[in-house]
């Protein structure tokens, strides 16, 4: 690889790493590299790690903005809900799920906490994130729509302030996947036997 890209063994050496570090590929050593891919428990549990740190994030972020900061920030996330809308009228379900990621992002980063900001990158959340859409990911303009509106639903409880309630409307709105991740594993089950 390092001589068709024409650079030394130390670069792709550490984009290997990088890649493994963020789940995207297994490394076995004197077996090879491979693509990594994910089990249904794997899956959940990714889920379960994101609800974790998106919860730490938004009661951080809660505490430490004012209400106009916070008024932005929501206002921000809009703007992002905006464009799902228009992913969706363009039938771009990549844009979308690239604008899902940024919204998380986004209310990560709010916390203003950079060691919580290093460990979602690091947990490889985003992966989790793709590799959930890939697999369930809504295709037709009605459904990414819908995965719009499921955000509009969030912001509206963020705009609201109330910790309590905002925590359950994030949960709700991470975890309710698992149900389709069950449903997805039960399918390929079925289509395997």
């Amino acid at each position: 690889m390092s001589e068709q890209l024409g650079v030394s063994r130390t670069p792709v050496r550490e984009a290997i790493r990088t890649l493994e570090l963020h789940g995207f590929i297994e490394v076995h050593p004197k077996n090879g590299t491979y693509i990594a891919s994910f089990d249904t428990e794997e899956l959940q549990d990714g889920l379960h790690v994101r609800v974790a740190l998106e919860e730490l994030a938004l009661k951080q972020a809660l505490e430490r903005m004012n209400s106009r900061d916070w008024q932005r920030h929501c206002d921000h996330l809009e703007r992002l809900i905006q464009s799902m809308f228009a992913a969706a009228d363009e039938l771009d379900p990549v844009s979308d799920i690239e604008l899902d990621m940024e919204f998380h992002t986004l209310m990560m980063d709010a916390a203003q906490n950079r060691i919580l900001s290093r460990s979602w990158k690091l947990s490889g959340a985003s992966n989790f994130i793709w590799s959930l859409e890939h697999v369930l990911y809504p295709h037709t303009k009605n459904e990414l729509s819908e995965h719009a509106n499921r955000h509009v639903s969030l912001l509206e409880v963020l705009r609201g302030r109330n910790l309590e309630a905002c925590v359950d409307a994030l949960r709700h709105h991470i975890l309710r996947k698992i149900n389709d991740i069950q449903t997805v594993g039960t399918e390929q089950d079925l289509q395997n036997a």
